[in-house]
């Protein structure tokens, strides 16, 4: 789903085959005091018409903050935007990701990044755009912090149009679940795939077809 559209799933004929965690919207930058989220600073905020710009936008607005007058801005992703750190050419980026994120990793092998706390943020995030917002912690062991920073969270949902046969939907379904250990070996983040609290798909419905593998698999 691409851009900053606010149309109800059911208008988007989209449906969930689950749920995979959440993913935290985190704001780092540079070693300087200066690179705090402010009038002068260029930052990244995602790829255009990603997720990350869209969060990024929406954070920056209930801050008081104008994404495109009050700042110098540029789309990026992720790995782009570590080199564009780490070479000086901006004060700080956004990135969402699972814990932890490789680029991240790999940039503090040779740049000092400092994770910015966006805590004053998340209630009126939630107030404005809705519930799926929430307030969470990088633990400070992640990326080596010298402690912990309040960051935003949201749902990550594995989705599929809803005209997707129910028969691929539940194959697809299985197949994922089946395939943890070597999804585990791309990233850390699919130890999160939990059949019990994959169907909390809410606002998405969950796709029948993959509901019918969770009642079958239910121990």
């Amino acid at each position: 789903m691409r851009g900053p559209s606010t149309a109800p799933a059911h208008r988007l004929d989209l449906q969930s085959l689950q749920a995979i965690g959440k993913f935290d919207q985190t704001l780092g930058a540079g070693e300087e005091p200066g690179a705090e989220v402010s009038g002068d600073i260029e930052r990244e905020d995602g790829a255009e018409g990603s997720g990350t710009a869209l969060i990024a936008e929406r954070i920056l607005k209930v801050a008081g903050l104008s994404p495109d007058g009050d700042l110098a801005s540029l789309r990026l992703d992720v790995r782009e935007s570590a080199t564009a750190l780490a070479e000086g050419r901006i004060d700080a980026f956004f990135w969402s990701g699972g814990l932890p994120t490789g680029a991240i990793t790999d940039l503090r092998r040779s740049t000092t990044i400092r994770l910015v706390d966006l805590g004053g943020v998340v209630g009126e995030l939630t107030r404005s755009y809705g519930e799926l917002y929430t307030e969470t912690t990088v633990p400070a062991v992640v990326y080596g912090a010298q402690s912990a920073v309040t960051t935003v969270s949201v749902p990550n949902f594995l989705v599929v149009r809803r005209d997707m046969p129910d028969s691929e939907a539940y194959w697809l379904t299985r197949l994922l679940f089946e395939g943890q250990s070597q999804l585990i070996g791309a990233h850390p983040e699919a130890r999160r795939l939990d059949r019990r609290t994959a169907i909390a798909t809410h606002p998405l419905e969950l796709h029948p077809g993959a509901a019918r593998w969770y009642r079958e698999s239910h121990p």
